[in-house]
């Protein structure tokens, strides 16, 4: 069976999707900014030296207050008479060259409005252009501020700011048309400083069109025309008025392909650094890209992603912000999901004495900029998930490890390999099946020999509280009495061609169609799908894994759908193709809501995603490669997207090609282990690398790799609560918490954990050593043992790194909760006593949190949620001695306070404390319970007053307070006296 599976996939790579079968990333496969000629004119500096726009009417205010929740005005261009001669590149006198009537609209309607909290919106459009656009389903209701705005127009500027904050405003420039973010007084962003303002006019599009109309027509007349379904070439004079669009080569012209462009900038004056606009392999702060190739956010299936190549990976979240010393840091967001090109210009001298400017150039649909405050990075972020929706808050099951590969070949090789895990100890949560699983790649559907008995495979699984995921590619096969394609075909449920018909391309199972997500209607219809009586043999600890959805067509330019196919609305692809995904994901996440009557949280992985995607799922960087460089690059990958507000993503522990050698294996692990989506997933053709294959002593650390986890697991679920009330990621780069050390700005070979765990990844070969930078001026302990590893910072350290061993390091002044008892699962976990890590600050004190919920419902929405808060506070009467306090912890932003009811329910005992950083031996330590329905006298508070035995070891300077009879729950006092 496994050679069967090898040459069918050998088969469609080799017949199906030439573009697939290099042994390597293939660069020709995807297009470049200047062979996407709209890129290529608008990056020119034409539309720069011509894009001059004034304020030309105000729409009308109250003459008193001047206050108003919106504010529209009409821009009027200088230029708008004047001719462009557009060249072919290669030859200025060439025939194909014409020139551009009204190359610039005579007049664009522009509107600012405000978002929560101090988020400004500019839209800019043609006239009466009031199309809608599926772009609206990313933002949140709530976003929008009912704060007034306050203007006052003045001769040279508009002054626009909120009644409640009048630190953060706008100032619109009339003549040249600039708008400036300030925020104290101070400039941290100014949209179209540079001019490169540009929306393509109708009358280009209209004289587009009729070129390529003609064009086409000729064509038609003297060649003979093809059979149904298959491509034709251009002609040449098509072939010219098509390079002129920036439409896809190499595919059947149509007239809806063409024109809309659109351009703006967007300048950081105080800038040293911008990020953001993944998914891409590169470093974490952008680089420069003047006289390179620009960043491309194009949503694609890229075979063996190359790294350090600025083309877009499987996601896009076109969302980006600054960072400088002794600045504010500022964003900016395009909610425009068409190809797009940023060029980031960090030239010397550019903008003296320093600043970045960027330059953002959609392929089609309208412009619309959101210039978001901070002043720091966190609130840039914090502000910008206000604007896009707080992240989901994942199952507790699904941080923990899971199992995948492609494929587990049937039910024996499944439940083979999940009692390896228990015969050699090792916890696992999920059991992944790919595409192999069903059917004839026919989704929803399970492949009859090797998985006759699904039900009796998932009950296996949930006996030990495990779960399982199999996959549902968008591409539905074309097979007559396979009931989703029958469905979807009756029901014009599928993607359309240009021509109104059913869109058919090739892909896993052979001829497909896609799903339309973008219709309200196929979204319903695709979540009954998911219900148990239409699902065969599908259970409720069966989640799911949505894969290909960039989308991915195999025989189709650039791996994906034509740009003419029409979508729900009227839309062509062209114009919302990076939103694919996302929808896919939202139908997706609306199917486990249906089918469990709402009551149970979704877990679906996607690879392909939008802004706003964190609402609905999970996400992993596709389809790595077992080397050095890419287990080195993970991290800035995973810190890359978490920055765009998508806090749950992860990468294929091991690398999804080739075979990682068992040292490679080993770090991956040891990495892996920390990345918020934890997951091992190889390709069909690599050899089996259960860990349990390459040996006792790798065994042995790749467990404890995986332990490790499980043992953090109420840390990472207690940040997953946070980063779904706040949007702060899980997996952050230092400065994040470091803003004010500029040496860490493009720090990517550490990152933090939260704000407590640092953790320094061994990424080379027989790596000895490494060096390890411990930012702030506070102390850091070695989290293996607690020993102090320094007391005052930032200071570098060269640290041994065995391969046994992973530098990671705690923050002196915080306290982790653990749970260090190994189970099978995290379900089986579930009511285990809990360890507090204390490591103290220089001051003696510390403070943590700890969130608990069912980790799996709604219920915490009901308020069926618990958050302590402990916090550690020295007496400076005396060195040494410190209280460890247990109290009732701040839910802010959670959408409910907690019940007290269910504070009730929680057994979960204290198994441990764990205290580094005391200097001496205490000589007593006590414990005192406090009543929680007493009020604040001495005498009632005290429920129950323990004097608690103690290790101390003076060497680590390490306190170990074992087995105080308390609950998690509960607010205690431990007295710790010198």
């Amino acid at each position: 069976k496994a050679l069967i599976y090898t040459l069918t996939t050998f088969l469609l790579f080799l017949f199906i999707s030439p573009a697939l079968t290099t042994t390597g990333f293939d660069p020709k496969v995807f297009k470049k900014c200047h062979e996407n000629d709209f890129c290529q004119n608008l990056r020119s500096g034409h539309v720069q030296s011509q894009s001059k726009y004034a304020m030309d009417t105000l729409s009308d205010f109250d003459t008193q207050t001047k206050r108003r929740e919106i504010l529209t005005f009409r821009l009027k261009s200088e230029n708008a008479n004047d001719k462009w001669q557009l060249s072919d590149s290669e030859n200025d006198a060439s025939a194909d060259s014409f020139q551009y009537p009204n190359f610039l609209y005579d007049t664009l309607d522009v509107t600012v409005s405000l978002y929560y909290p101090n988020t400004f919106r500019i839209q800019i459009k043609e006239g009466e252009n009031t199309h809608k656009s599926p772009v609206e389903h990313v933002l949140v209701a709530q976003a929008l501020n009912k704060d007034e705005l306050k203007w006052r127009n003045e001769k040279e500027h508009i002054e626009v700011h909120t009644l409640s904050d009048p630190n953060t405003k706008v100032l619109i420039h009339k003549n040249p048309f600039k708008v400036e973010l300030l925020q104290n007084g101070e400039v941290s962003a100014v949209f179209n400083k540079d001019a490169f303002l540009y929306v393509d006019s109708s009358e280009v599009k209209k004289e587009l069109q009729a070129r390529v109309q003609e064009a086409d027509k000729q064509q038609q007349q003297s060649e003979q025309q093809p059979g149904e379904g298959e491509s034709q070439s251009p002609s040449p004079a098509a072939s010219a008025a098509l390079e002129k669009t920036g439409a896809f080569k190499h595919t059947t012209i149509h007239s809806t392909e063409i024109g809309g462009a659109s351009s703006f900038d967007v300048f950081f004056p105080h800038a040293q650094h911008v990020y953001g606009i993944p998914e891409r392999a590169t470093d974490l702060s952008l680089k420069s890209t003047i006289g390179k190739e620009p960043y491309r956010l194009f949503n694609a299936d890229v075979f063996r992603f190359e790294l350090d190549n600025p083309m877009g990976l499987y996601g896009s979240i076109p969302f980006m912000f600054s960072l400088g010393k002794s600045a504010a840091s500022a964003g900016v967001f395009a909610l425009n999901p068409s190809n797009t090109f940023i060029d980031v210009d960090k030239s010397e001298g550019n903008h003296a004495p320093r600043g970045i400017s960027t330059h953002w150039m959609h392929e089609a649909g309208l412009l619309d900029v959101f210039l978001i405050p901070g002043p720091t990075p966190k609130q840039v972020l914090q502000n910008y998930i206000q604007l896009t929706g707080k992240p989901m808050l994942p199952q507790l099951f699904s941080m923990a490890y899971h199992q995948c590969r492609w494929n587990y070949k049937d039910e024996q090789d499944v439940e083979q390999v999940d009692d390896k895990f228990d015969e050699h100890n090792i916890p696992y949560d999920v059991m992944w099946l790919d595409i192999e699983h069903t059917d004839g790649k026919k989704y929803f559907t399970w492949e009859k020999h090797d998985f006759p008995t699904p039900l009796k495979m998932q009950e296996q699984m949930k006996a030990k509280g495990r779960k399982m995921v199999t996959i549902t590619d968008p591409h539905i096969k074309r097979e007559s009495g396979y009931h989703v394609h029958d469905e979807a075909e009756s029901k014009g449920y599928y993607v359309k061609d240009r021509n109104g018909k059913s869109f058919e391309g090739d892909c896993w199972p052979g001829k497909s169609s896609w799903l339309d997500f973008f219709s309200p209607e196929v979204r319903d219809w695709y979540a009954s799908l998911f219900k148990f009586d239409r699902y065969t043999g599908s259970t409720d600890i069966l989640y799911n894994w949505i894969d290909m959805n960039e989308p991915s067509v195999f025989n189709s330019p650039e791996i994906t759908m034509p740009p003419d196919n029409l979508h729900h609305g009227g839309k062509t692809h062209r114009e919302v193709h990076n939103m694919y995904g996302y929808f896919h994901g939202v139908a997706a996440h609306q199917g486990h809501l249906v089918r469990s009557n709402n009551k149970d949280r979704p877990f679906i992985l996607t690879r392909s995603f939008f802004a706003g995607s964190q609402r609905y799922v999970a996400a992993w960087t596709g389809d790595n490669t077992a080397t050095w460089d890419h287990l080195r690059k993970t991290p800035a990958m995973l810190m890359g997207v978490s920055l765009g507000g998508f806090p749950f993503i992860g990468s294929d522990v091991g690398g999804f090609f080739d075979n990682p050698d068992t040292e490679m294996l080993i770090r991956w692990y040891q990495s892996g282990a920390f990345y918020p989506f934890f997951r091992a997933h190889a390709h069909i053709e690599t050899k089996r690398r259960e860990v349990w294959l390459f040996g006792e002593n790798p065994l042995a650390l790749m467990r404890e790799a995986i332990i490790r986890r499980y043992i953090l697991l109420p840390y990472y679920y207690t940040l997953a609560f946070q980063a779904s009330t706040t949007g702060l990621p899980i997996i952050r780069p230092l400065f994040m918490e470091y803003t004010n050390d500029d040496t860490v700005y493009e720090e990517q070979n550490q990152f933090l954990i939260g704000t407590d765990l640092m953790v320094v990844p061994v990424a080379e070969k027989e790596q000895k050593s490494a060096s390890v930078y411990f930012p702030g001026k506070g102390s850091w302990y070695e989290w293996s043992d607690g020993s102090l590893v320094t007391k005052t910072g930032p200071v570098t350290h060269t640290v041994s790194t065995p391969l046994e061993y992973i530098p990671v390091y705690q923050r002196g002044g915080s306290i982790i909760p653990v749970k260090e008892r190994v189970r099978r699962s995290s379900t089986q976990m579930r009511n285990d006593p809990f360890t507090l890590r204390i490591a103290l600050s220089n001051k003696n004190d510390a403070t943590g949190e700890l969130y608990i919920d069912d980790g799996h419902s709604y219920k915490f929405r009901d308020g069926r949620f618990l958050v302590r808060q402990f916090r550690v506070t020295p007496d400076g009467s005396k060195s040494g001695k410190f209280t460890i306090a247990n109290q009732e912890g701040n839910a802010s932003g959670a959408e409910v306070n907690p019940d007290p009811s269910y504070r009730q329910t929680i057994q979960n005992e204290v198994e441990r404390i764990v205290v580094s950083g005391v200097s001496r031996k205490p000589s007593k330590i006590s414990l005192e319970k406090i009543d929680e329905n007493a009020t604040q006298s001495t005498e009632s508070r005290i429920d129950l007053l323990v004097v608690l035995n103690f290790d101390y070891d003076a060497e680590k300077q390490k306190l170990i307070i074992r087995k105080p009879p308390v609950l998690i729950r509960d607010d205690w006092e431990i007295h710790v006296e010198a």
